[in-house]
């Protein structure tokens, strides 16, 4: 339901508050590099275990990957805005800091809608596969009480229950790799001269 999903989301909040305030301190001693890093191995990290969930996954596995979650999101979200600005000469980082935002959020939006049309592909695409492994000559025992229509009806949505599954655990191990590679490229960045300043996000 609704009230679960916010209950599973909401542990990745708690550290986030947590994180947020130490990564403003850090961001002035460390090489920006290193948190940025930091944080997107610990976004990996979360993302591995989300993808070995299964459909009987209870809910604190679940809160337990947004929990570690939250201690990743500061760690790129405030350090990255403030080291694209950091070149910036500080009459322009109001105007680089706002365009930052705007790729930000026009890059969430292109990817929020290129990860649904991967996961309803996926979707369909593991469906099939657990379809064409059946055996056609199977025969199907209803539970006591359901006719046979309303147990095919049943067996069809375990399907589709686990088809979501699996593309689930597909798009987070993918997912994983990516954010590792990321973490990687980081580095490619040049270091900033001072000590990086947080910039509002």
């Amino acid at each position: 339901t609704a009230t679960w999903a916010g209950f599973a989301t909401a542990p990745m909040g708690i550290l986030a508050v947590v994180t947020a305030p130490i990564v403003g301190k850090l961001m002035a001693k460390l090489d920006p590099r290193l948190i940025v890093t930091y944080g997107m191995v610990v976004l990996a990290i979360s993302f591995f275990m989300r993808a070995h969930l299964n459909a009987q996954a209870d809910y604190m596995s679940v809160a337990l990957a947004m929990f570690v979650l939250g201690a990743g999101v500061p760690a790129c979200l405030v350090t990255l805005t403030s080291l694209a600005v950091s070149d910036l000469p500080p009459e322009k980082v109001a105007n680089g800091s706002g365009l930052q935002n705007f790729i930000r959020v026009m890059a969430m939006a292109v990817g929020a809608s290129l990860t649904s049309t991967y996961w309803e592909n996926a979707t369909k695409e593991a469906r099939a596969n657990l379809v064409s492994i059946i055996d056609p000559t199977m025969t199907l025992t209803p539970p006591n009480g359901l006719s046979a229509e309303s147990g095919l009806a049943l067996f069809s949505k375990m399907v589709d229950a686990q088809a979501v599954m699996l593309a689930t655990n597909d798009f987070y191990a993918m997912a994983t790799i990516l954010i590792l590679v990321f973490a990687a490229a980081v580095w490619l960045a040049k270091r900033p001269k001072g000590p990086l300043q947080q910039v509002s996000h």
